[in-house]
């Protein structure tokens, strides 16, 4: 197949720089770590995420509300409950470390401290109340404090740059204690809340996964004059946890542990066999993206719209996204949100990450751009490789083989890259790249041998712990390298190759 790069028959455009505006973290604790503040820092410098998002911001290891029965031996004590203090000692702590990093706070207004909370049920590992207010007036105030307390540490002018979105995927059991019309009023107490203390602060919502509930959540806000100032929704094509796992799966799940507790299989090889499906996983396509940001874009009628979740798949400890296949999957994605999307936060940033399990593999197909190490992953280097690219872009073929040439300022770059989630079934292609009136070229490769720190820590045979030399050793697998250009190349699916060249 002959690519044949010829400039002035190109309409190029500027890239968008919508998977910019963030990336995700898991909860909000794990910002008092230093290496997730050292990882994010990095991560902000080489890629330029704006805002950073995260869950739970009162949840209940942040000690935003404490009584004196917190303490197991005052428990019983008659009226015990009404001696309590609410502090955001601990949130400055976080927000202050994600300022230091480099990103604006998107404030996700989550989960419900116990003290303020109807009820007791829990969503993840990390104890998330996930119920709705006892009190409607208290935590309503409690809002209006948190917006207070913003104002006095960090100034209005700096506030009113962030963004705050009411509660994580209340469509889910998992997030949320109760049904839409419950959401809906949560949304309309907590907004209002909002905007009494400053309606120039933007508020938003569902934050729904799959883009849920999108037309009819803005007409509940418009039928009740409630504020909203952006739609913010999720979308993955593999979301096994929300949307995908049926009730006769436990079967499965149960003969799979069963099994592997009689071999003697560890965690993380047991959460991927239970959950990394490739099989079901290779008839996705980002289509499927496509067409749901499509209608959520037609439903929000104008307002601002936010994927603030999204990745291949909400498969945690799947391969899938340690190796080349992500990195291909970002390319494609980035390139082709649809116009009507004002941002996106990829999820998430680090593998520092315990929703379910906090898994302690040095790879274990976490969702994150770096492993638990702060590796860079092969989609760290998508991200990166996009940050850096000329701001001008055409298409020069946009098949299962992809072809996009950038330009700017006397700079071009011509990326070639395969995506396809059918990781069983490689192609592969044959090229001849003609350049046309070009020097200096460059190229650049993320594949099973190039940018790939997986692969590496496979040879060494996955250990449990690296150690100090195996880590540095994967960190420099894990780089961009650059490679002598070859212009008859054979690209595999899902390889990335890039050639950079100055323009005559």
């Amino acid at each position: 197949m002959k690519i044949t790069l010829e400039r002035d028959q190109l309409e190029l455009k500027p890239v968008s720089d919508v998977y910019r505006v963030g990336v995700g973290h898991d909860h909000a604790f794990q910002f008092h770590r230093k290496d997730v503040c050292s990882f994010m820092e990095k991560m902000q410098q080489d890629i330029g995420f704006k805002y950073v998002r995260f869950h739970g911001l009162f949840d209940d290891d942040m000690l935003v509300v404490q009584s004196i029965v917190d303490y197991f031996r005052m428990r019983f004590i008659p009226r015990g409950k009404k001696i309590r203090d609410v502090n955001f000692h601990q949130v400055a702590d976080v927000l202050d470390n994600v300022l230091d990093c480099g990103y604006l706070p998107w404030v996700e207004l989550s989960f419900m401290p116990s003290l303020l909370a109807k009820g007791k049920k829990k969503g993840l590992r990390y104890l998330n109340n996930i119920c709705l207010p006892k009190n409607w007036g208290v935590w309503s105030q409690f809002i209006q404090d948190f917006i207070r307390f913003c104002f006095y540490r960090y100034g209005q002018d700096n506030v009113r740059q962030w963004r705050f979105e009411v509660w994580n995927e209340p469509d889910l059991s998992v997030f949320f204690a109760g049904d839409q019309k419950d959401y809906f009023h949560l949304y309309e107490v907590t907004a209002k809340a909002v905007k009494s203390v400053d309606k120039e602060l933007l508020v938003g919502g569902p934050s729904t996964s799959g883009c849920r509930w999108i037309s009819d959540f803005r007409q509940y806000c418009v039928d009740h004059n409630v504020p909203l100032d952006f739609l913010s929704t999720h979308h993955y094509p593999g979301d096994a946890f929300g949307n995908t796992f049926k009730a006769k799966d436990a079967f499965r799940f149960i003969s799979v542990v069963k099994e592997n507790g009689r071999k003697g299989i560890g965690l993380s090889k047991t959460y991927e066999d239970l959950f990394y499906n490739p099989d079901q996983f290779a008839g996705y396509t980002l289509q499927g993206l496509l067409d749901l940001e499509k209608k959520a874009v037609s439903e929000a009628k104008g307002l601002p719209l936010y994927i603030d979740e999204w990745s291949s798949m909400a498969v945690f400890a799947s391969p899938f996204h340690d190796h080349k296949e992500e990195a291909a999957f970002i390319l494609d994605a980035a390139l082709h949100f649809d116009p009507g999307v004002n941002g996106a936060f990829y999820w998430c940033g680090t593998d520092v990450y315990e929703e379910q399990y906090m898994l302690g593999a040095s790879f274990h197909g976490g969702f994150g751009l770096v492993n638990n190490l702060g590796i860079p992953k092969p989609s760290y280097r998508a991200f990166e490789l996009l940050a850096h690219l000329p701001k001008n872009h055409a298409f020069i073929q946009d098949d299962e083989l992809k072809a996009v040439y950038f330009e700017e300022g006397g700079e071009g770059a011509l990326l070639l890259f395969a995506p396809s989630f059918d990781v069983k079934h490689p192609k592969s292609y044959s090229l001849q790249l003609d350049l046309g009136e070009v020097n200096d070229i460059k190229m650049y490769r993320i594949d099973d041998e190039h940018a790939n720190p997986r692969g590496y820590y496979e040879k060494l045979g996955s250990p449990s712990l690296l150690s100090k030399k195996e880590e540095a050793e994967c960190l420099t697998e894990s780089e961009l390298k650059e490679e002598a250009p070859n212009l008859n190349p054979t690209i595999w699916t899902n390889d990335v190759w890039l050639y950079r060249f100055k323009i005559r």
